[in-house]
């Protein structure tokens, strides 16, 4: 959603630069148009004085007004605002004069079309204000100028956005702070469900979080796909965020629509700094998304053996630690596991169950020589081996409890040991 909204926000942008290379629908030697295009205030003057069409357009609707405005040519805005020049006139992609001087950064010109009555709130491009393209560009000067001409600080895009979403994105901190004071709702979400907040928090934007969290954004509040601001900031693996979001209260275990969490989405990217405040904060190891797969298991598929180390030393599961005493006095089964022909720095994962239905026990990874797993229950396990995805998946083997087991595994063809298969399937 956000590259989304960054897209048309840079589409509009070049869209508002056209007028500067269009024509006027009638030529003439001495062109009202080309002389506003390039601030000539005298011959500006001299033409409107010989009564030139002051409202002429290019063929792109663009006008010698907005031309003047969007290059901050002040004293050439106010001599054809003056000569009755339509100033909330607007170009075929819908721009005013306004529009373009606040999206190109002249705060002068803005005040001299507000003077002459420029519609604060008239909508362009994409449905944005001039505020909103002001905000984007974080330019504090011109937003100055708009909040005090009261315009809509909540005003909306086509696609639900608004001025304080586009600054929060932008981390134009100073820009969230006047919206904010103004009366911006931090609150309020796109089309896709998106607010400042989310935004803020996907492009790690700490101190616009901060701020947005100073005037009660909503911190748990769901963006698109039941994503909270906490799951996006995990993902991107921004910690101070993280701890931001963590400090005002984020749920650590709120679960997107894919039943995936915080905690998931950090180890699934290799955060190990994040999964390290989310465990911190009590995030729960044993959930589940909807595929099963648990922050254990997509470290390990991804490849992020400090991630799997740190969750190990974390992790409760209800089949290696039951709860009742006699039976966790009777988990304490080993295996000494051999490899061969496998090399170094191979990760050797531990399953109990069957493939297609089991869990993640342990993990170790080899240097060559033995791996041991201990306190191992009664019941079914098979071992995982391998860095990636596709994994050498030992045959099933059913372990009583207090027993020492040992495997010698050798890839090969013909040896029998060992099946190839994806590790999503297990």
């Amino acid at each position: 959603m956000a590259a989304l909204k960054e897209f048309l926000f840079i589409l509009v942008l070049l869209v508002l630069i056209s007028p500067l290379s269009g024509t006027p629908t009638k030529a003439a030697p001495d062109d009202l148009i080309n002389a506003a295009a390039t601030g000539d205030l005298a011959r500006v003057k001299a033409l409107l004085a010989a009564k030139a069409n002051v409202n002429v357009k290019m063929a792109n609707g663009g006008t010698a007004l907005m031309l003047a405005s969007q290059e901050g040519y002040v004293t050439v805005v106010e001599a054809l605002i003056a000569a009755n020049g339509e100033v909330n006139a607007k170009a075929i992609d819908g721009n005013t004069a306004l529009i373009l001087a606040a999206a190109n950064g002249r705060p002068e010109a803005v005040r001299a079309l507000l003077a002459g009555r420029a519609d604060v709130n008239a909508k362009g491009a994409g449905g944005a204000t001039a505020l909103y393209f002001a905000s984007g560009h974080g330019d504090r000067e011109v937003v100055k100028v708009l909040l005090a001409a009261r315009t809509d600080v909540n005003a909306r895009t086509a696609e639900g956005g608004t001025a304080l979403m586009i600054a929060s994105q932008g981390g134009h901190r100073e820009v969230v702070g006047l919206l904010l004071a103004a009366g911006a709702d931090p609150n309020i979400n796109d089309r896709q469900g998106a607010s400042a907040l989310h935004l803020a928090s996907q492009f790690g934007r700490v101190e616009v979080v901060r701020a947005l969290l100073a005037a009660n954004a909503d911190v748990n509040a769901m963006g698109a796909k039941r994503a909270s601001a906490l799951m996006i900031a995990s993902q991107h693996g921004y910690l101070d965020v993280v701890k931001a979001l963590l400090a005002a209260k984020a749920n650590v275990n709120t679960k997107a629509a894919d039943g995936g969490t915080a905690l998931m989405g950090a180890s699934q990217n290799g955060h190990l700094g994040v999964v390290e405040a989310l465990l911190a904060s009590r995030a729960d190891m044993n959930a589940k998304a909807a595929n099963g797969a648990t922050a254990l298991t997509v470290a390990l598929r991804n490849g992020h053996l400090d991630v799997a180390q740190l969750l190990k030393g974390s992790v409760v599961s209800p089949n290696k630690y039951p709860a009742d005493t006699t039976d966790r006095v009777a988990c304490s089964s080993r295996l000494t596991v051999q490899l061969e022909t496998f090399g170094e720095g191979v990760n050797v994962e531990l399953r109990q169950g069957i493939p297609g239905n089991s869990t993640v026990i342990d993990s170790q990874p080899s240097n060559g020589g033995n791996v041991y797993f201990s306190k191992l229950c009664r019941g079914s396990y098979f071992m995982a081996i391998g860095n990636w995805d596709q994994v050498d998946v030992t045959p099933v083997r059913q372990f009583e409890n207090n027993r020492e087991y040992q495997s010698r595994i050798i890839v090969q063809p013909g040896s029998g040991n060992v099946t190839r298969k994806s590790r999503k399937t297990l």
